[in-house]
């Protein structure tokens, strides 16, 4: 889904910026500065996300399966398994400790089919506003690229972005003016799933 390029497009992000600001919800909010980073290990699974699991030599336990809501997978002697946040070896890893019960040394392989868990949203001045799904790991200055740019009335020095971690919102300003023009590359961010970029 995209947003078109309105005025009600712009009074979202104003709205979105006055909850930041003012503290609309009860959820606790931290303003959180920009520090160099580095990058994310590998990708975390989440719901939604496509999964191709083989045990070599047992065809009744080679599947493709979906991550459900809640984080699980369902598979033949493994009814409800934890797979949220868990890596694609993690989850390997796991799937072997739990067949251990019913086969013999059994050897699993889990292959990512399809990434969707890794979503995040661009509100405001840009020329493609909307939702967009990331195959891998993308920072925001990549993210805006794809997104077509700024509009001609953005301020990049003023984006933020909006990310729920452990239950606080944390508010998290970014100058991209100075990524962009400066060439300082160390303030680009390292996007997480469910980011929320505001464009002023």
């Amino acid at each position: 889904m995209r947003l078109s390029r309105s005025p009600l497009n712009r009074v979202l992000v104003l709205v979105l910026l006055c909850s930041v600001s003012t503290g609309c919800s009860n959820m606790e909010i931290q303003v959180v500065p920009v520090e160099a980073e580095k990058p994310p290990g590998d990708y975390q699974l989440g719901p939604e996300d496509v999964l191709f699991v083989s045990v070599w030599g047992e065809e009744d336990l080679t599947l493709e399966v979906t991550i459900r809501p809640d984080g699980k997978l369902s598979l033949p002697l493994i009814p409800d398994l934890q797979a949220e946040g868990l890596t694609a070896l993690g989850l390997r890893d796991e799937i072997t400790t739990r067949l251990q019960e019913y086969v013999h040394e059994p050897n699993v392989s889990v292959v990512v089919v399809q990434a969707n868990n890794f979503s995040v949203f661009l509100l405001g001045d840009i020329v493609n506003p909307g939702q967009y799904r990331l195959r891998s790991h993308t920072t925001l200055v990549q993210v805006i690229s794809m997104a077509g740019g700024f509009t001609d009335f953005a301020q990049p020095n003023g984006i933020k972005i909006i990310r729920y971690h452990d239950h606080v919102r944390e508010v998290i300003p970014v100058p991209v003016n100075d990524i962009i023009k400066n060439g300082e590359v160390e303030k680009d961010l390292w996007l997480m799933p469910g980011d929320t970029i505001l464009v002023p």
